[in-house]
């Protein structure tokens, strides 16, 4: 079976997988921090703070006395980023390590996320800023920038052998 082949068949699988599997894993710890992280309820969580579902994977936390409904957005990490970036792991590389190495930046910005949103939340309200600015963009960058990466060193190993 020719390469490009055995590829597009396994990109079709990763979005089945992604689909079928983690999208309903991302909605179940979605509805998983309702009532323990965050109320049960969408609105007030404190006298300060309210929230509200975005979508159905990401919460927009608001600051109460303000009139306009910007807020800090927390989002559940694995999604599309990380499934663009796997799919372009998957073309230019094709190593389970890259993907692992992907889940772990993905995972480690989740568990990020949840402690900053859990100490904004109690504690220290400004935090909330940096779980914004992993959902809006270091997870974008991080998913991109590595797959940038991983081409970027398969060019150079690549160079370097033919000289």
């Amino acid at each position: 079976m020719p390469d490009f082949l055995k590829k597009g068949l396994l990109i079709v699988a990763i979005f089945c997988l992604y689909f079928f599997g983690v999208r309903e894993l991302r909605k179940s710890v979605h509805d998983l921090y309702l009532g323990t992280l965050l109320p049960a309820d969408y609105g007030i969580i404190n006298g300060d703070l309210s929230f509200y579902a975005q979508s159905s994977v990401s919460f927009t936390i608001t600051d109460s006395s303000k009139q306009n409904h910007k807020g800090w957005q927390f989002k559940v990490p694995f999604g599309s980023f990380f499934l663009f970036a796997v799919i372009g792991l998957l073309i230019i590389d094709g190593s389970l390590r890259t993907i692992y190495v992907l889940s772990g930046f993905h995972l480690s910005m989740g568990i990020l996320s949840v402690l900053l949103v859990y100490l904004g939340i109690n504690h220290v309200t400004q935090l909330l800023i940096i779980v914004d600015f992993v959902s809006r963009y270091l997870l974008p960058l991080g998913s991109f920038g590595y797959v940038a990466f991983v081409y970027g060193k398969i060019k150079k190993s690549k160079y370097a052998l033919q000289s």
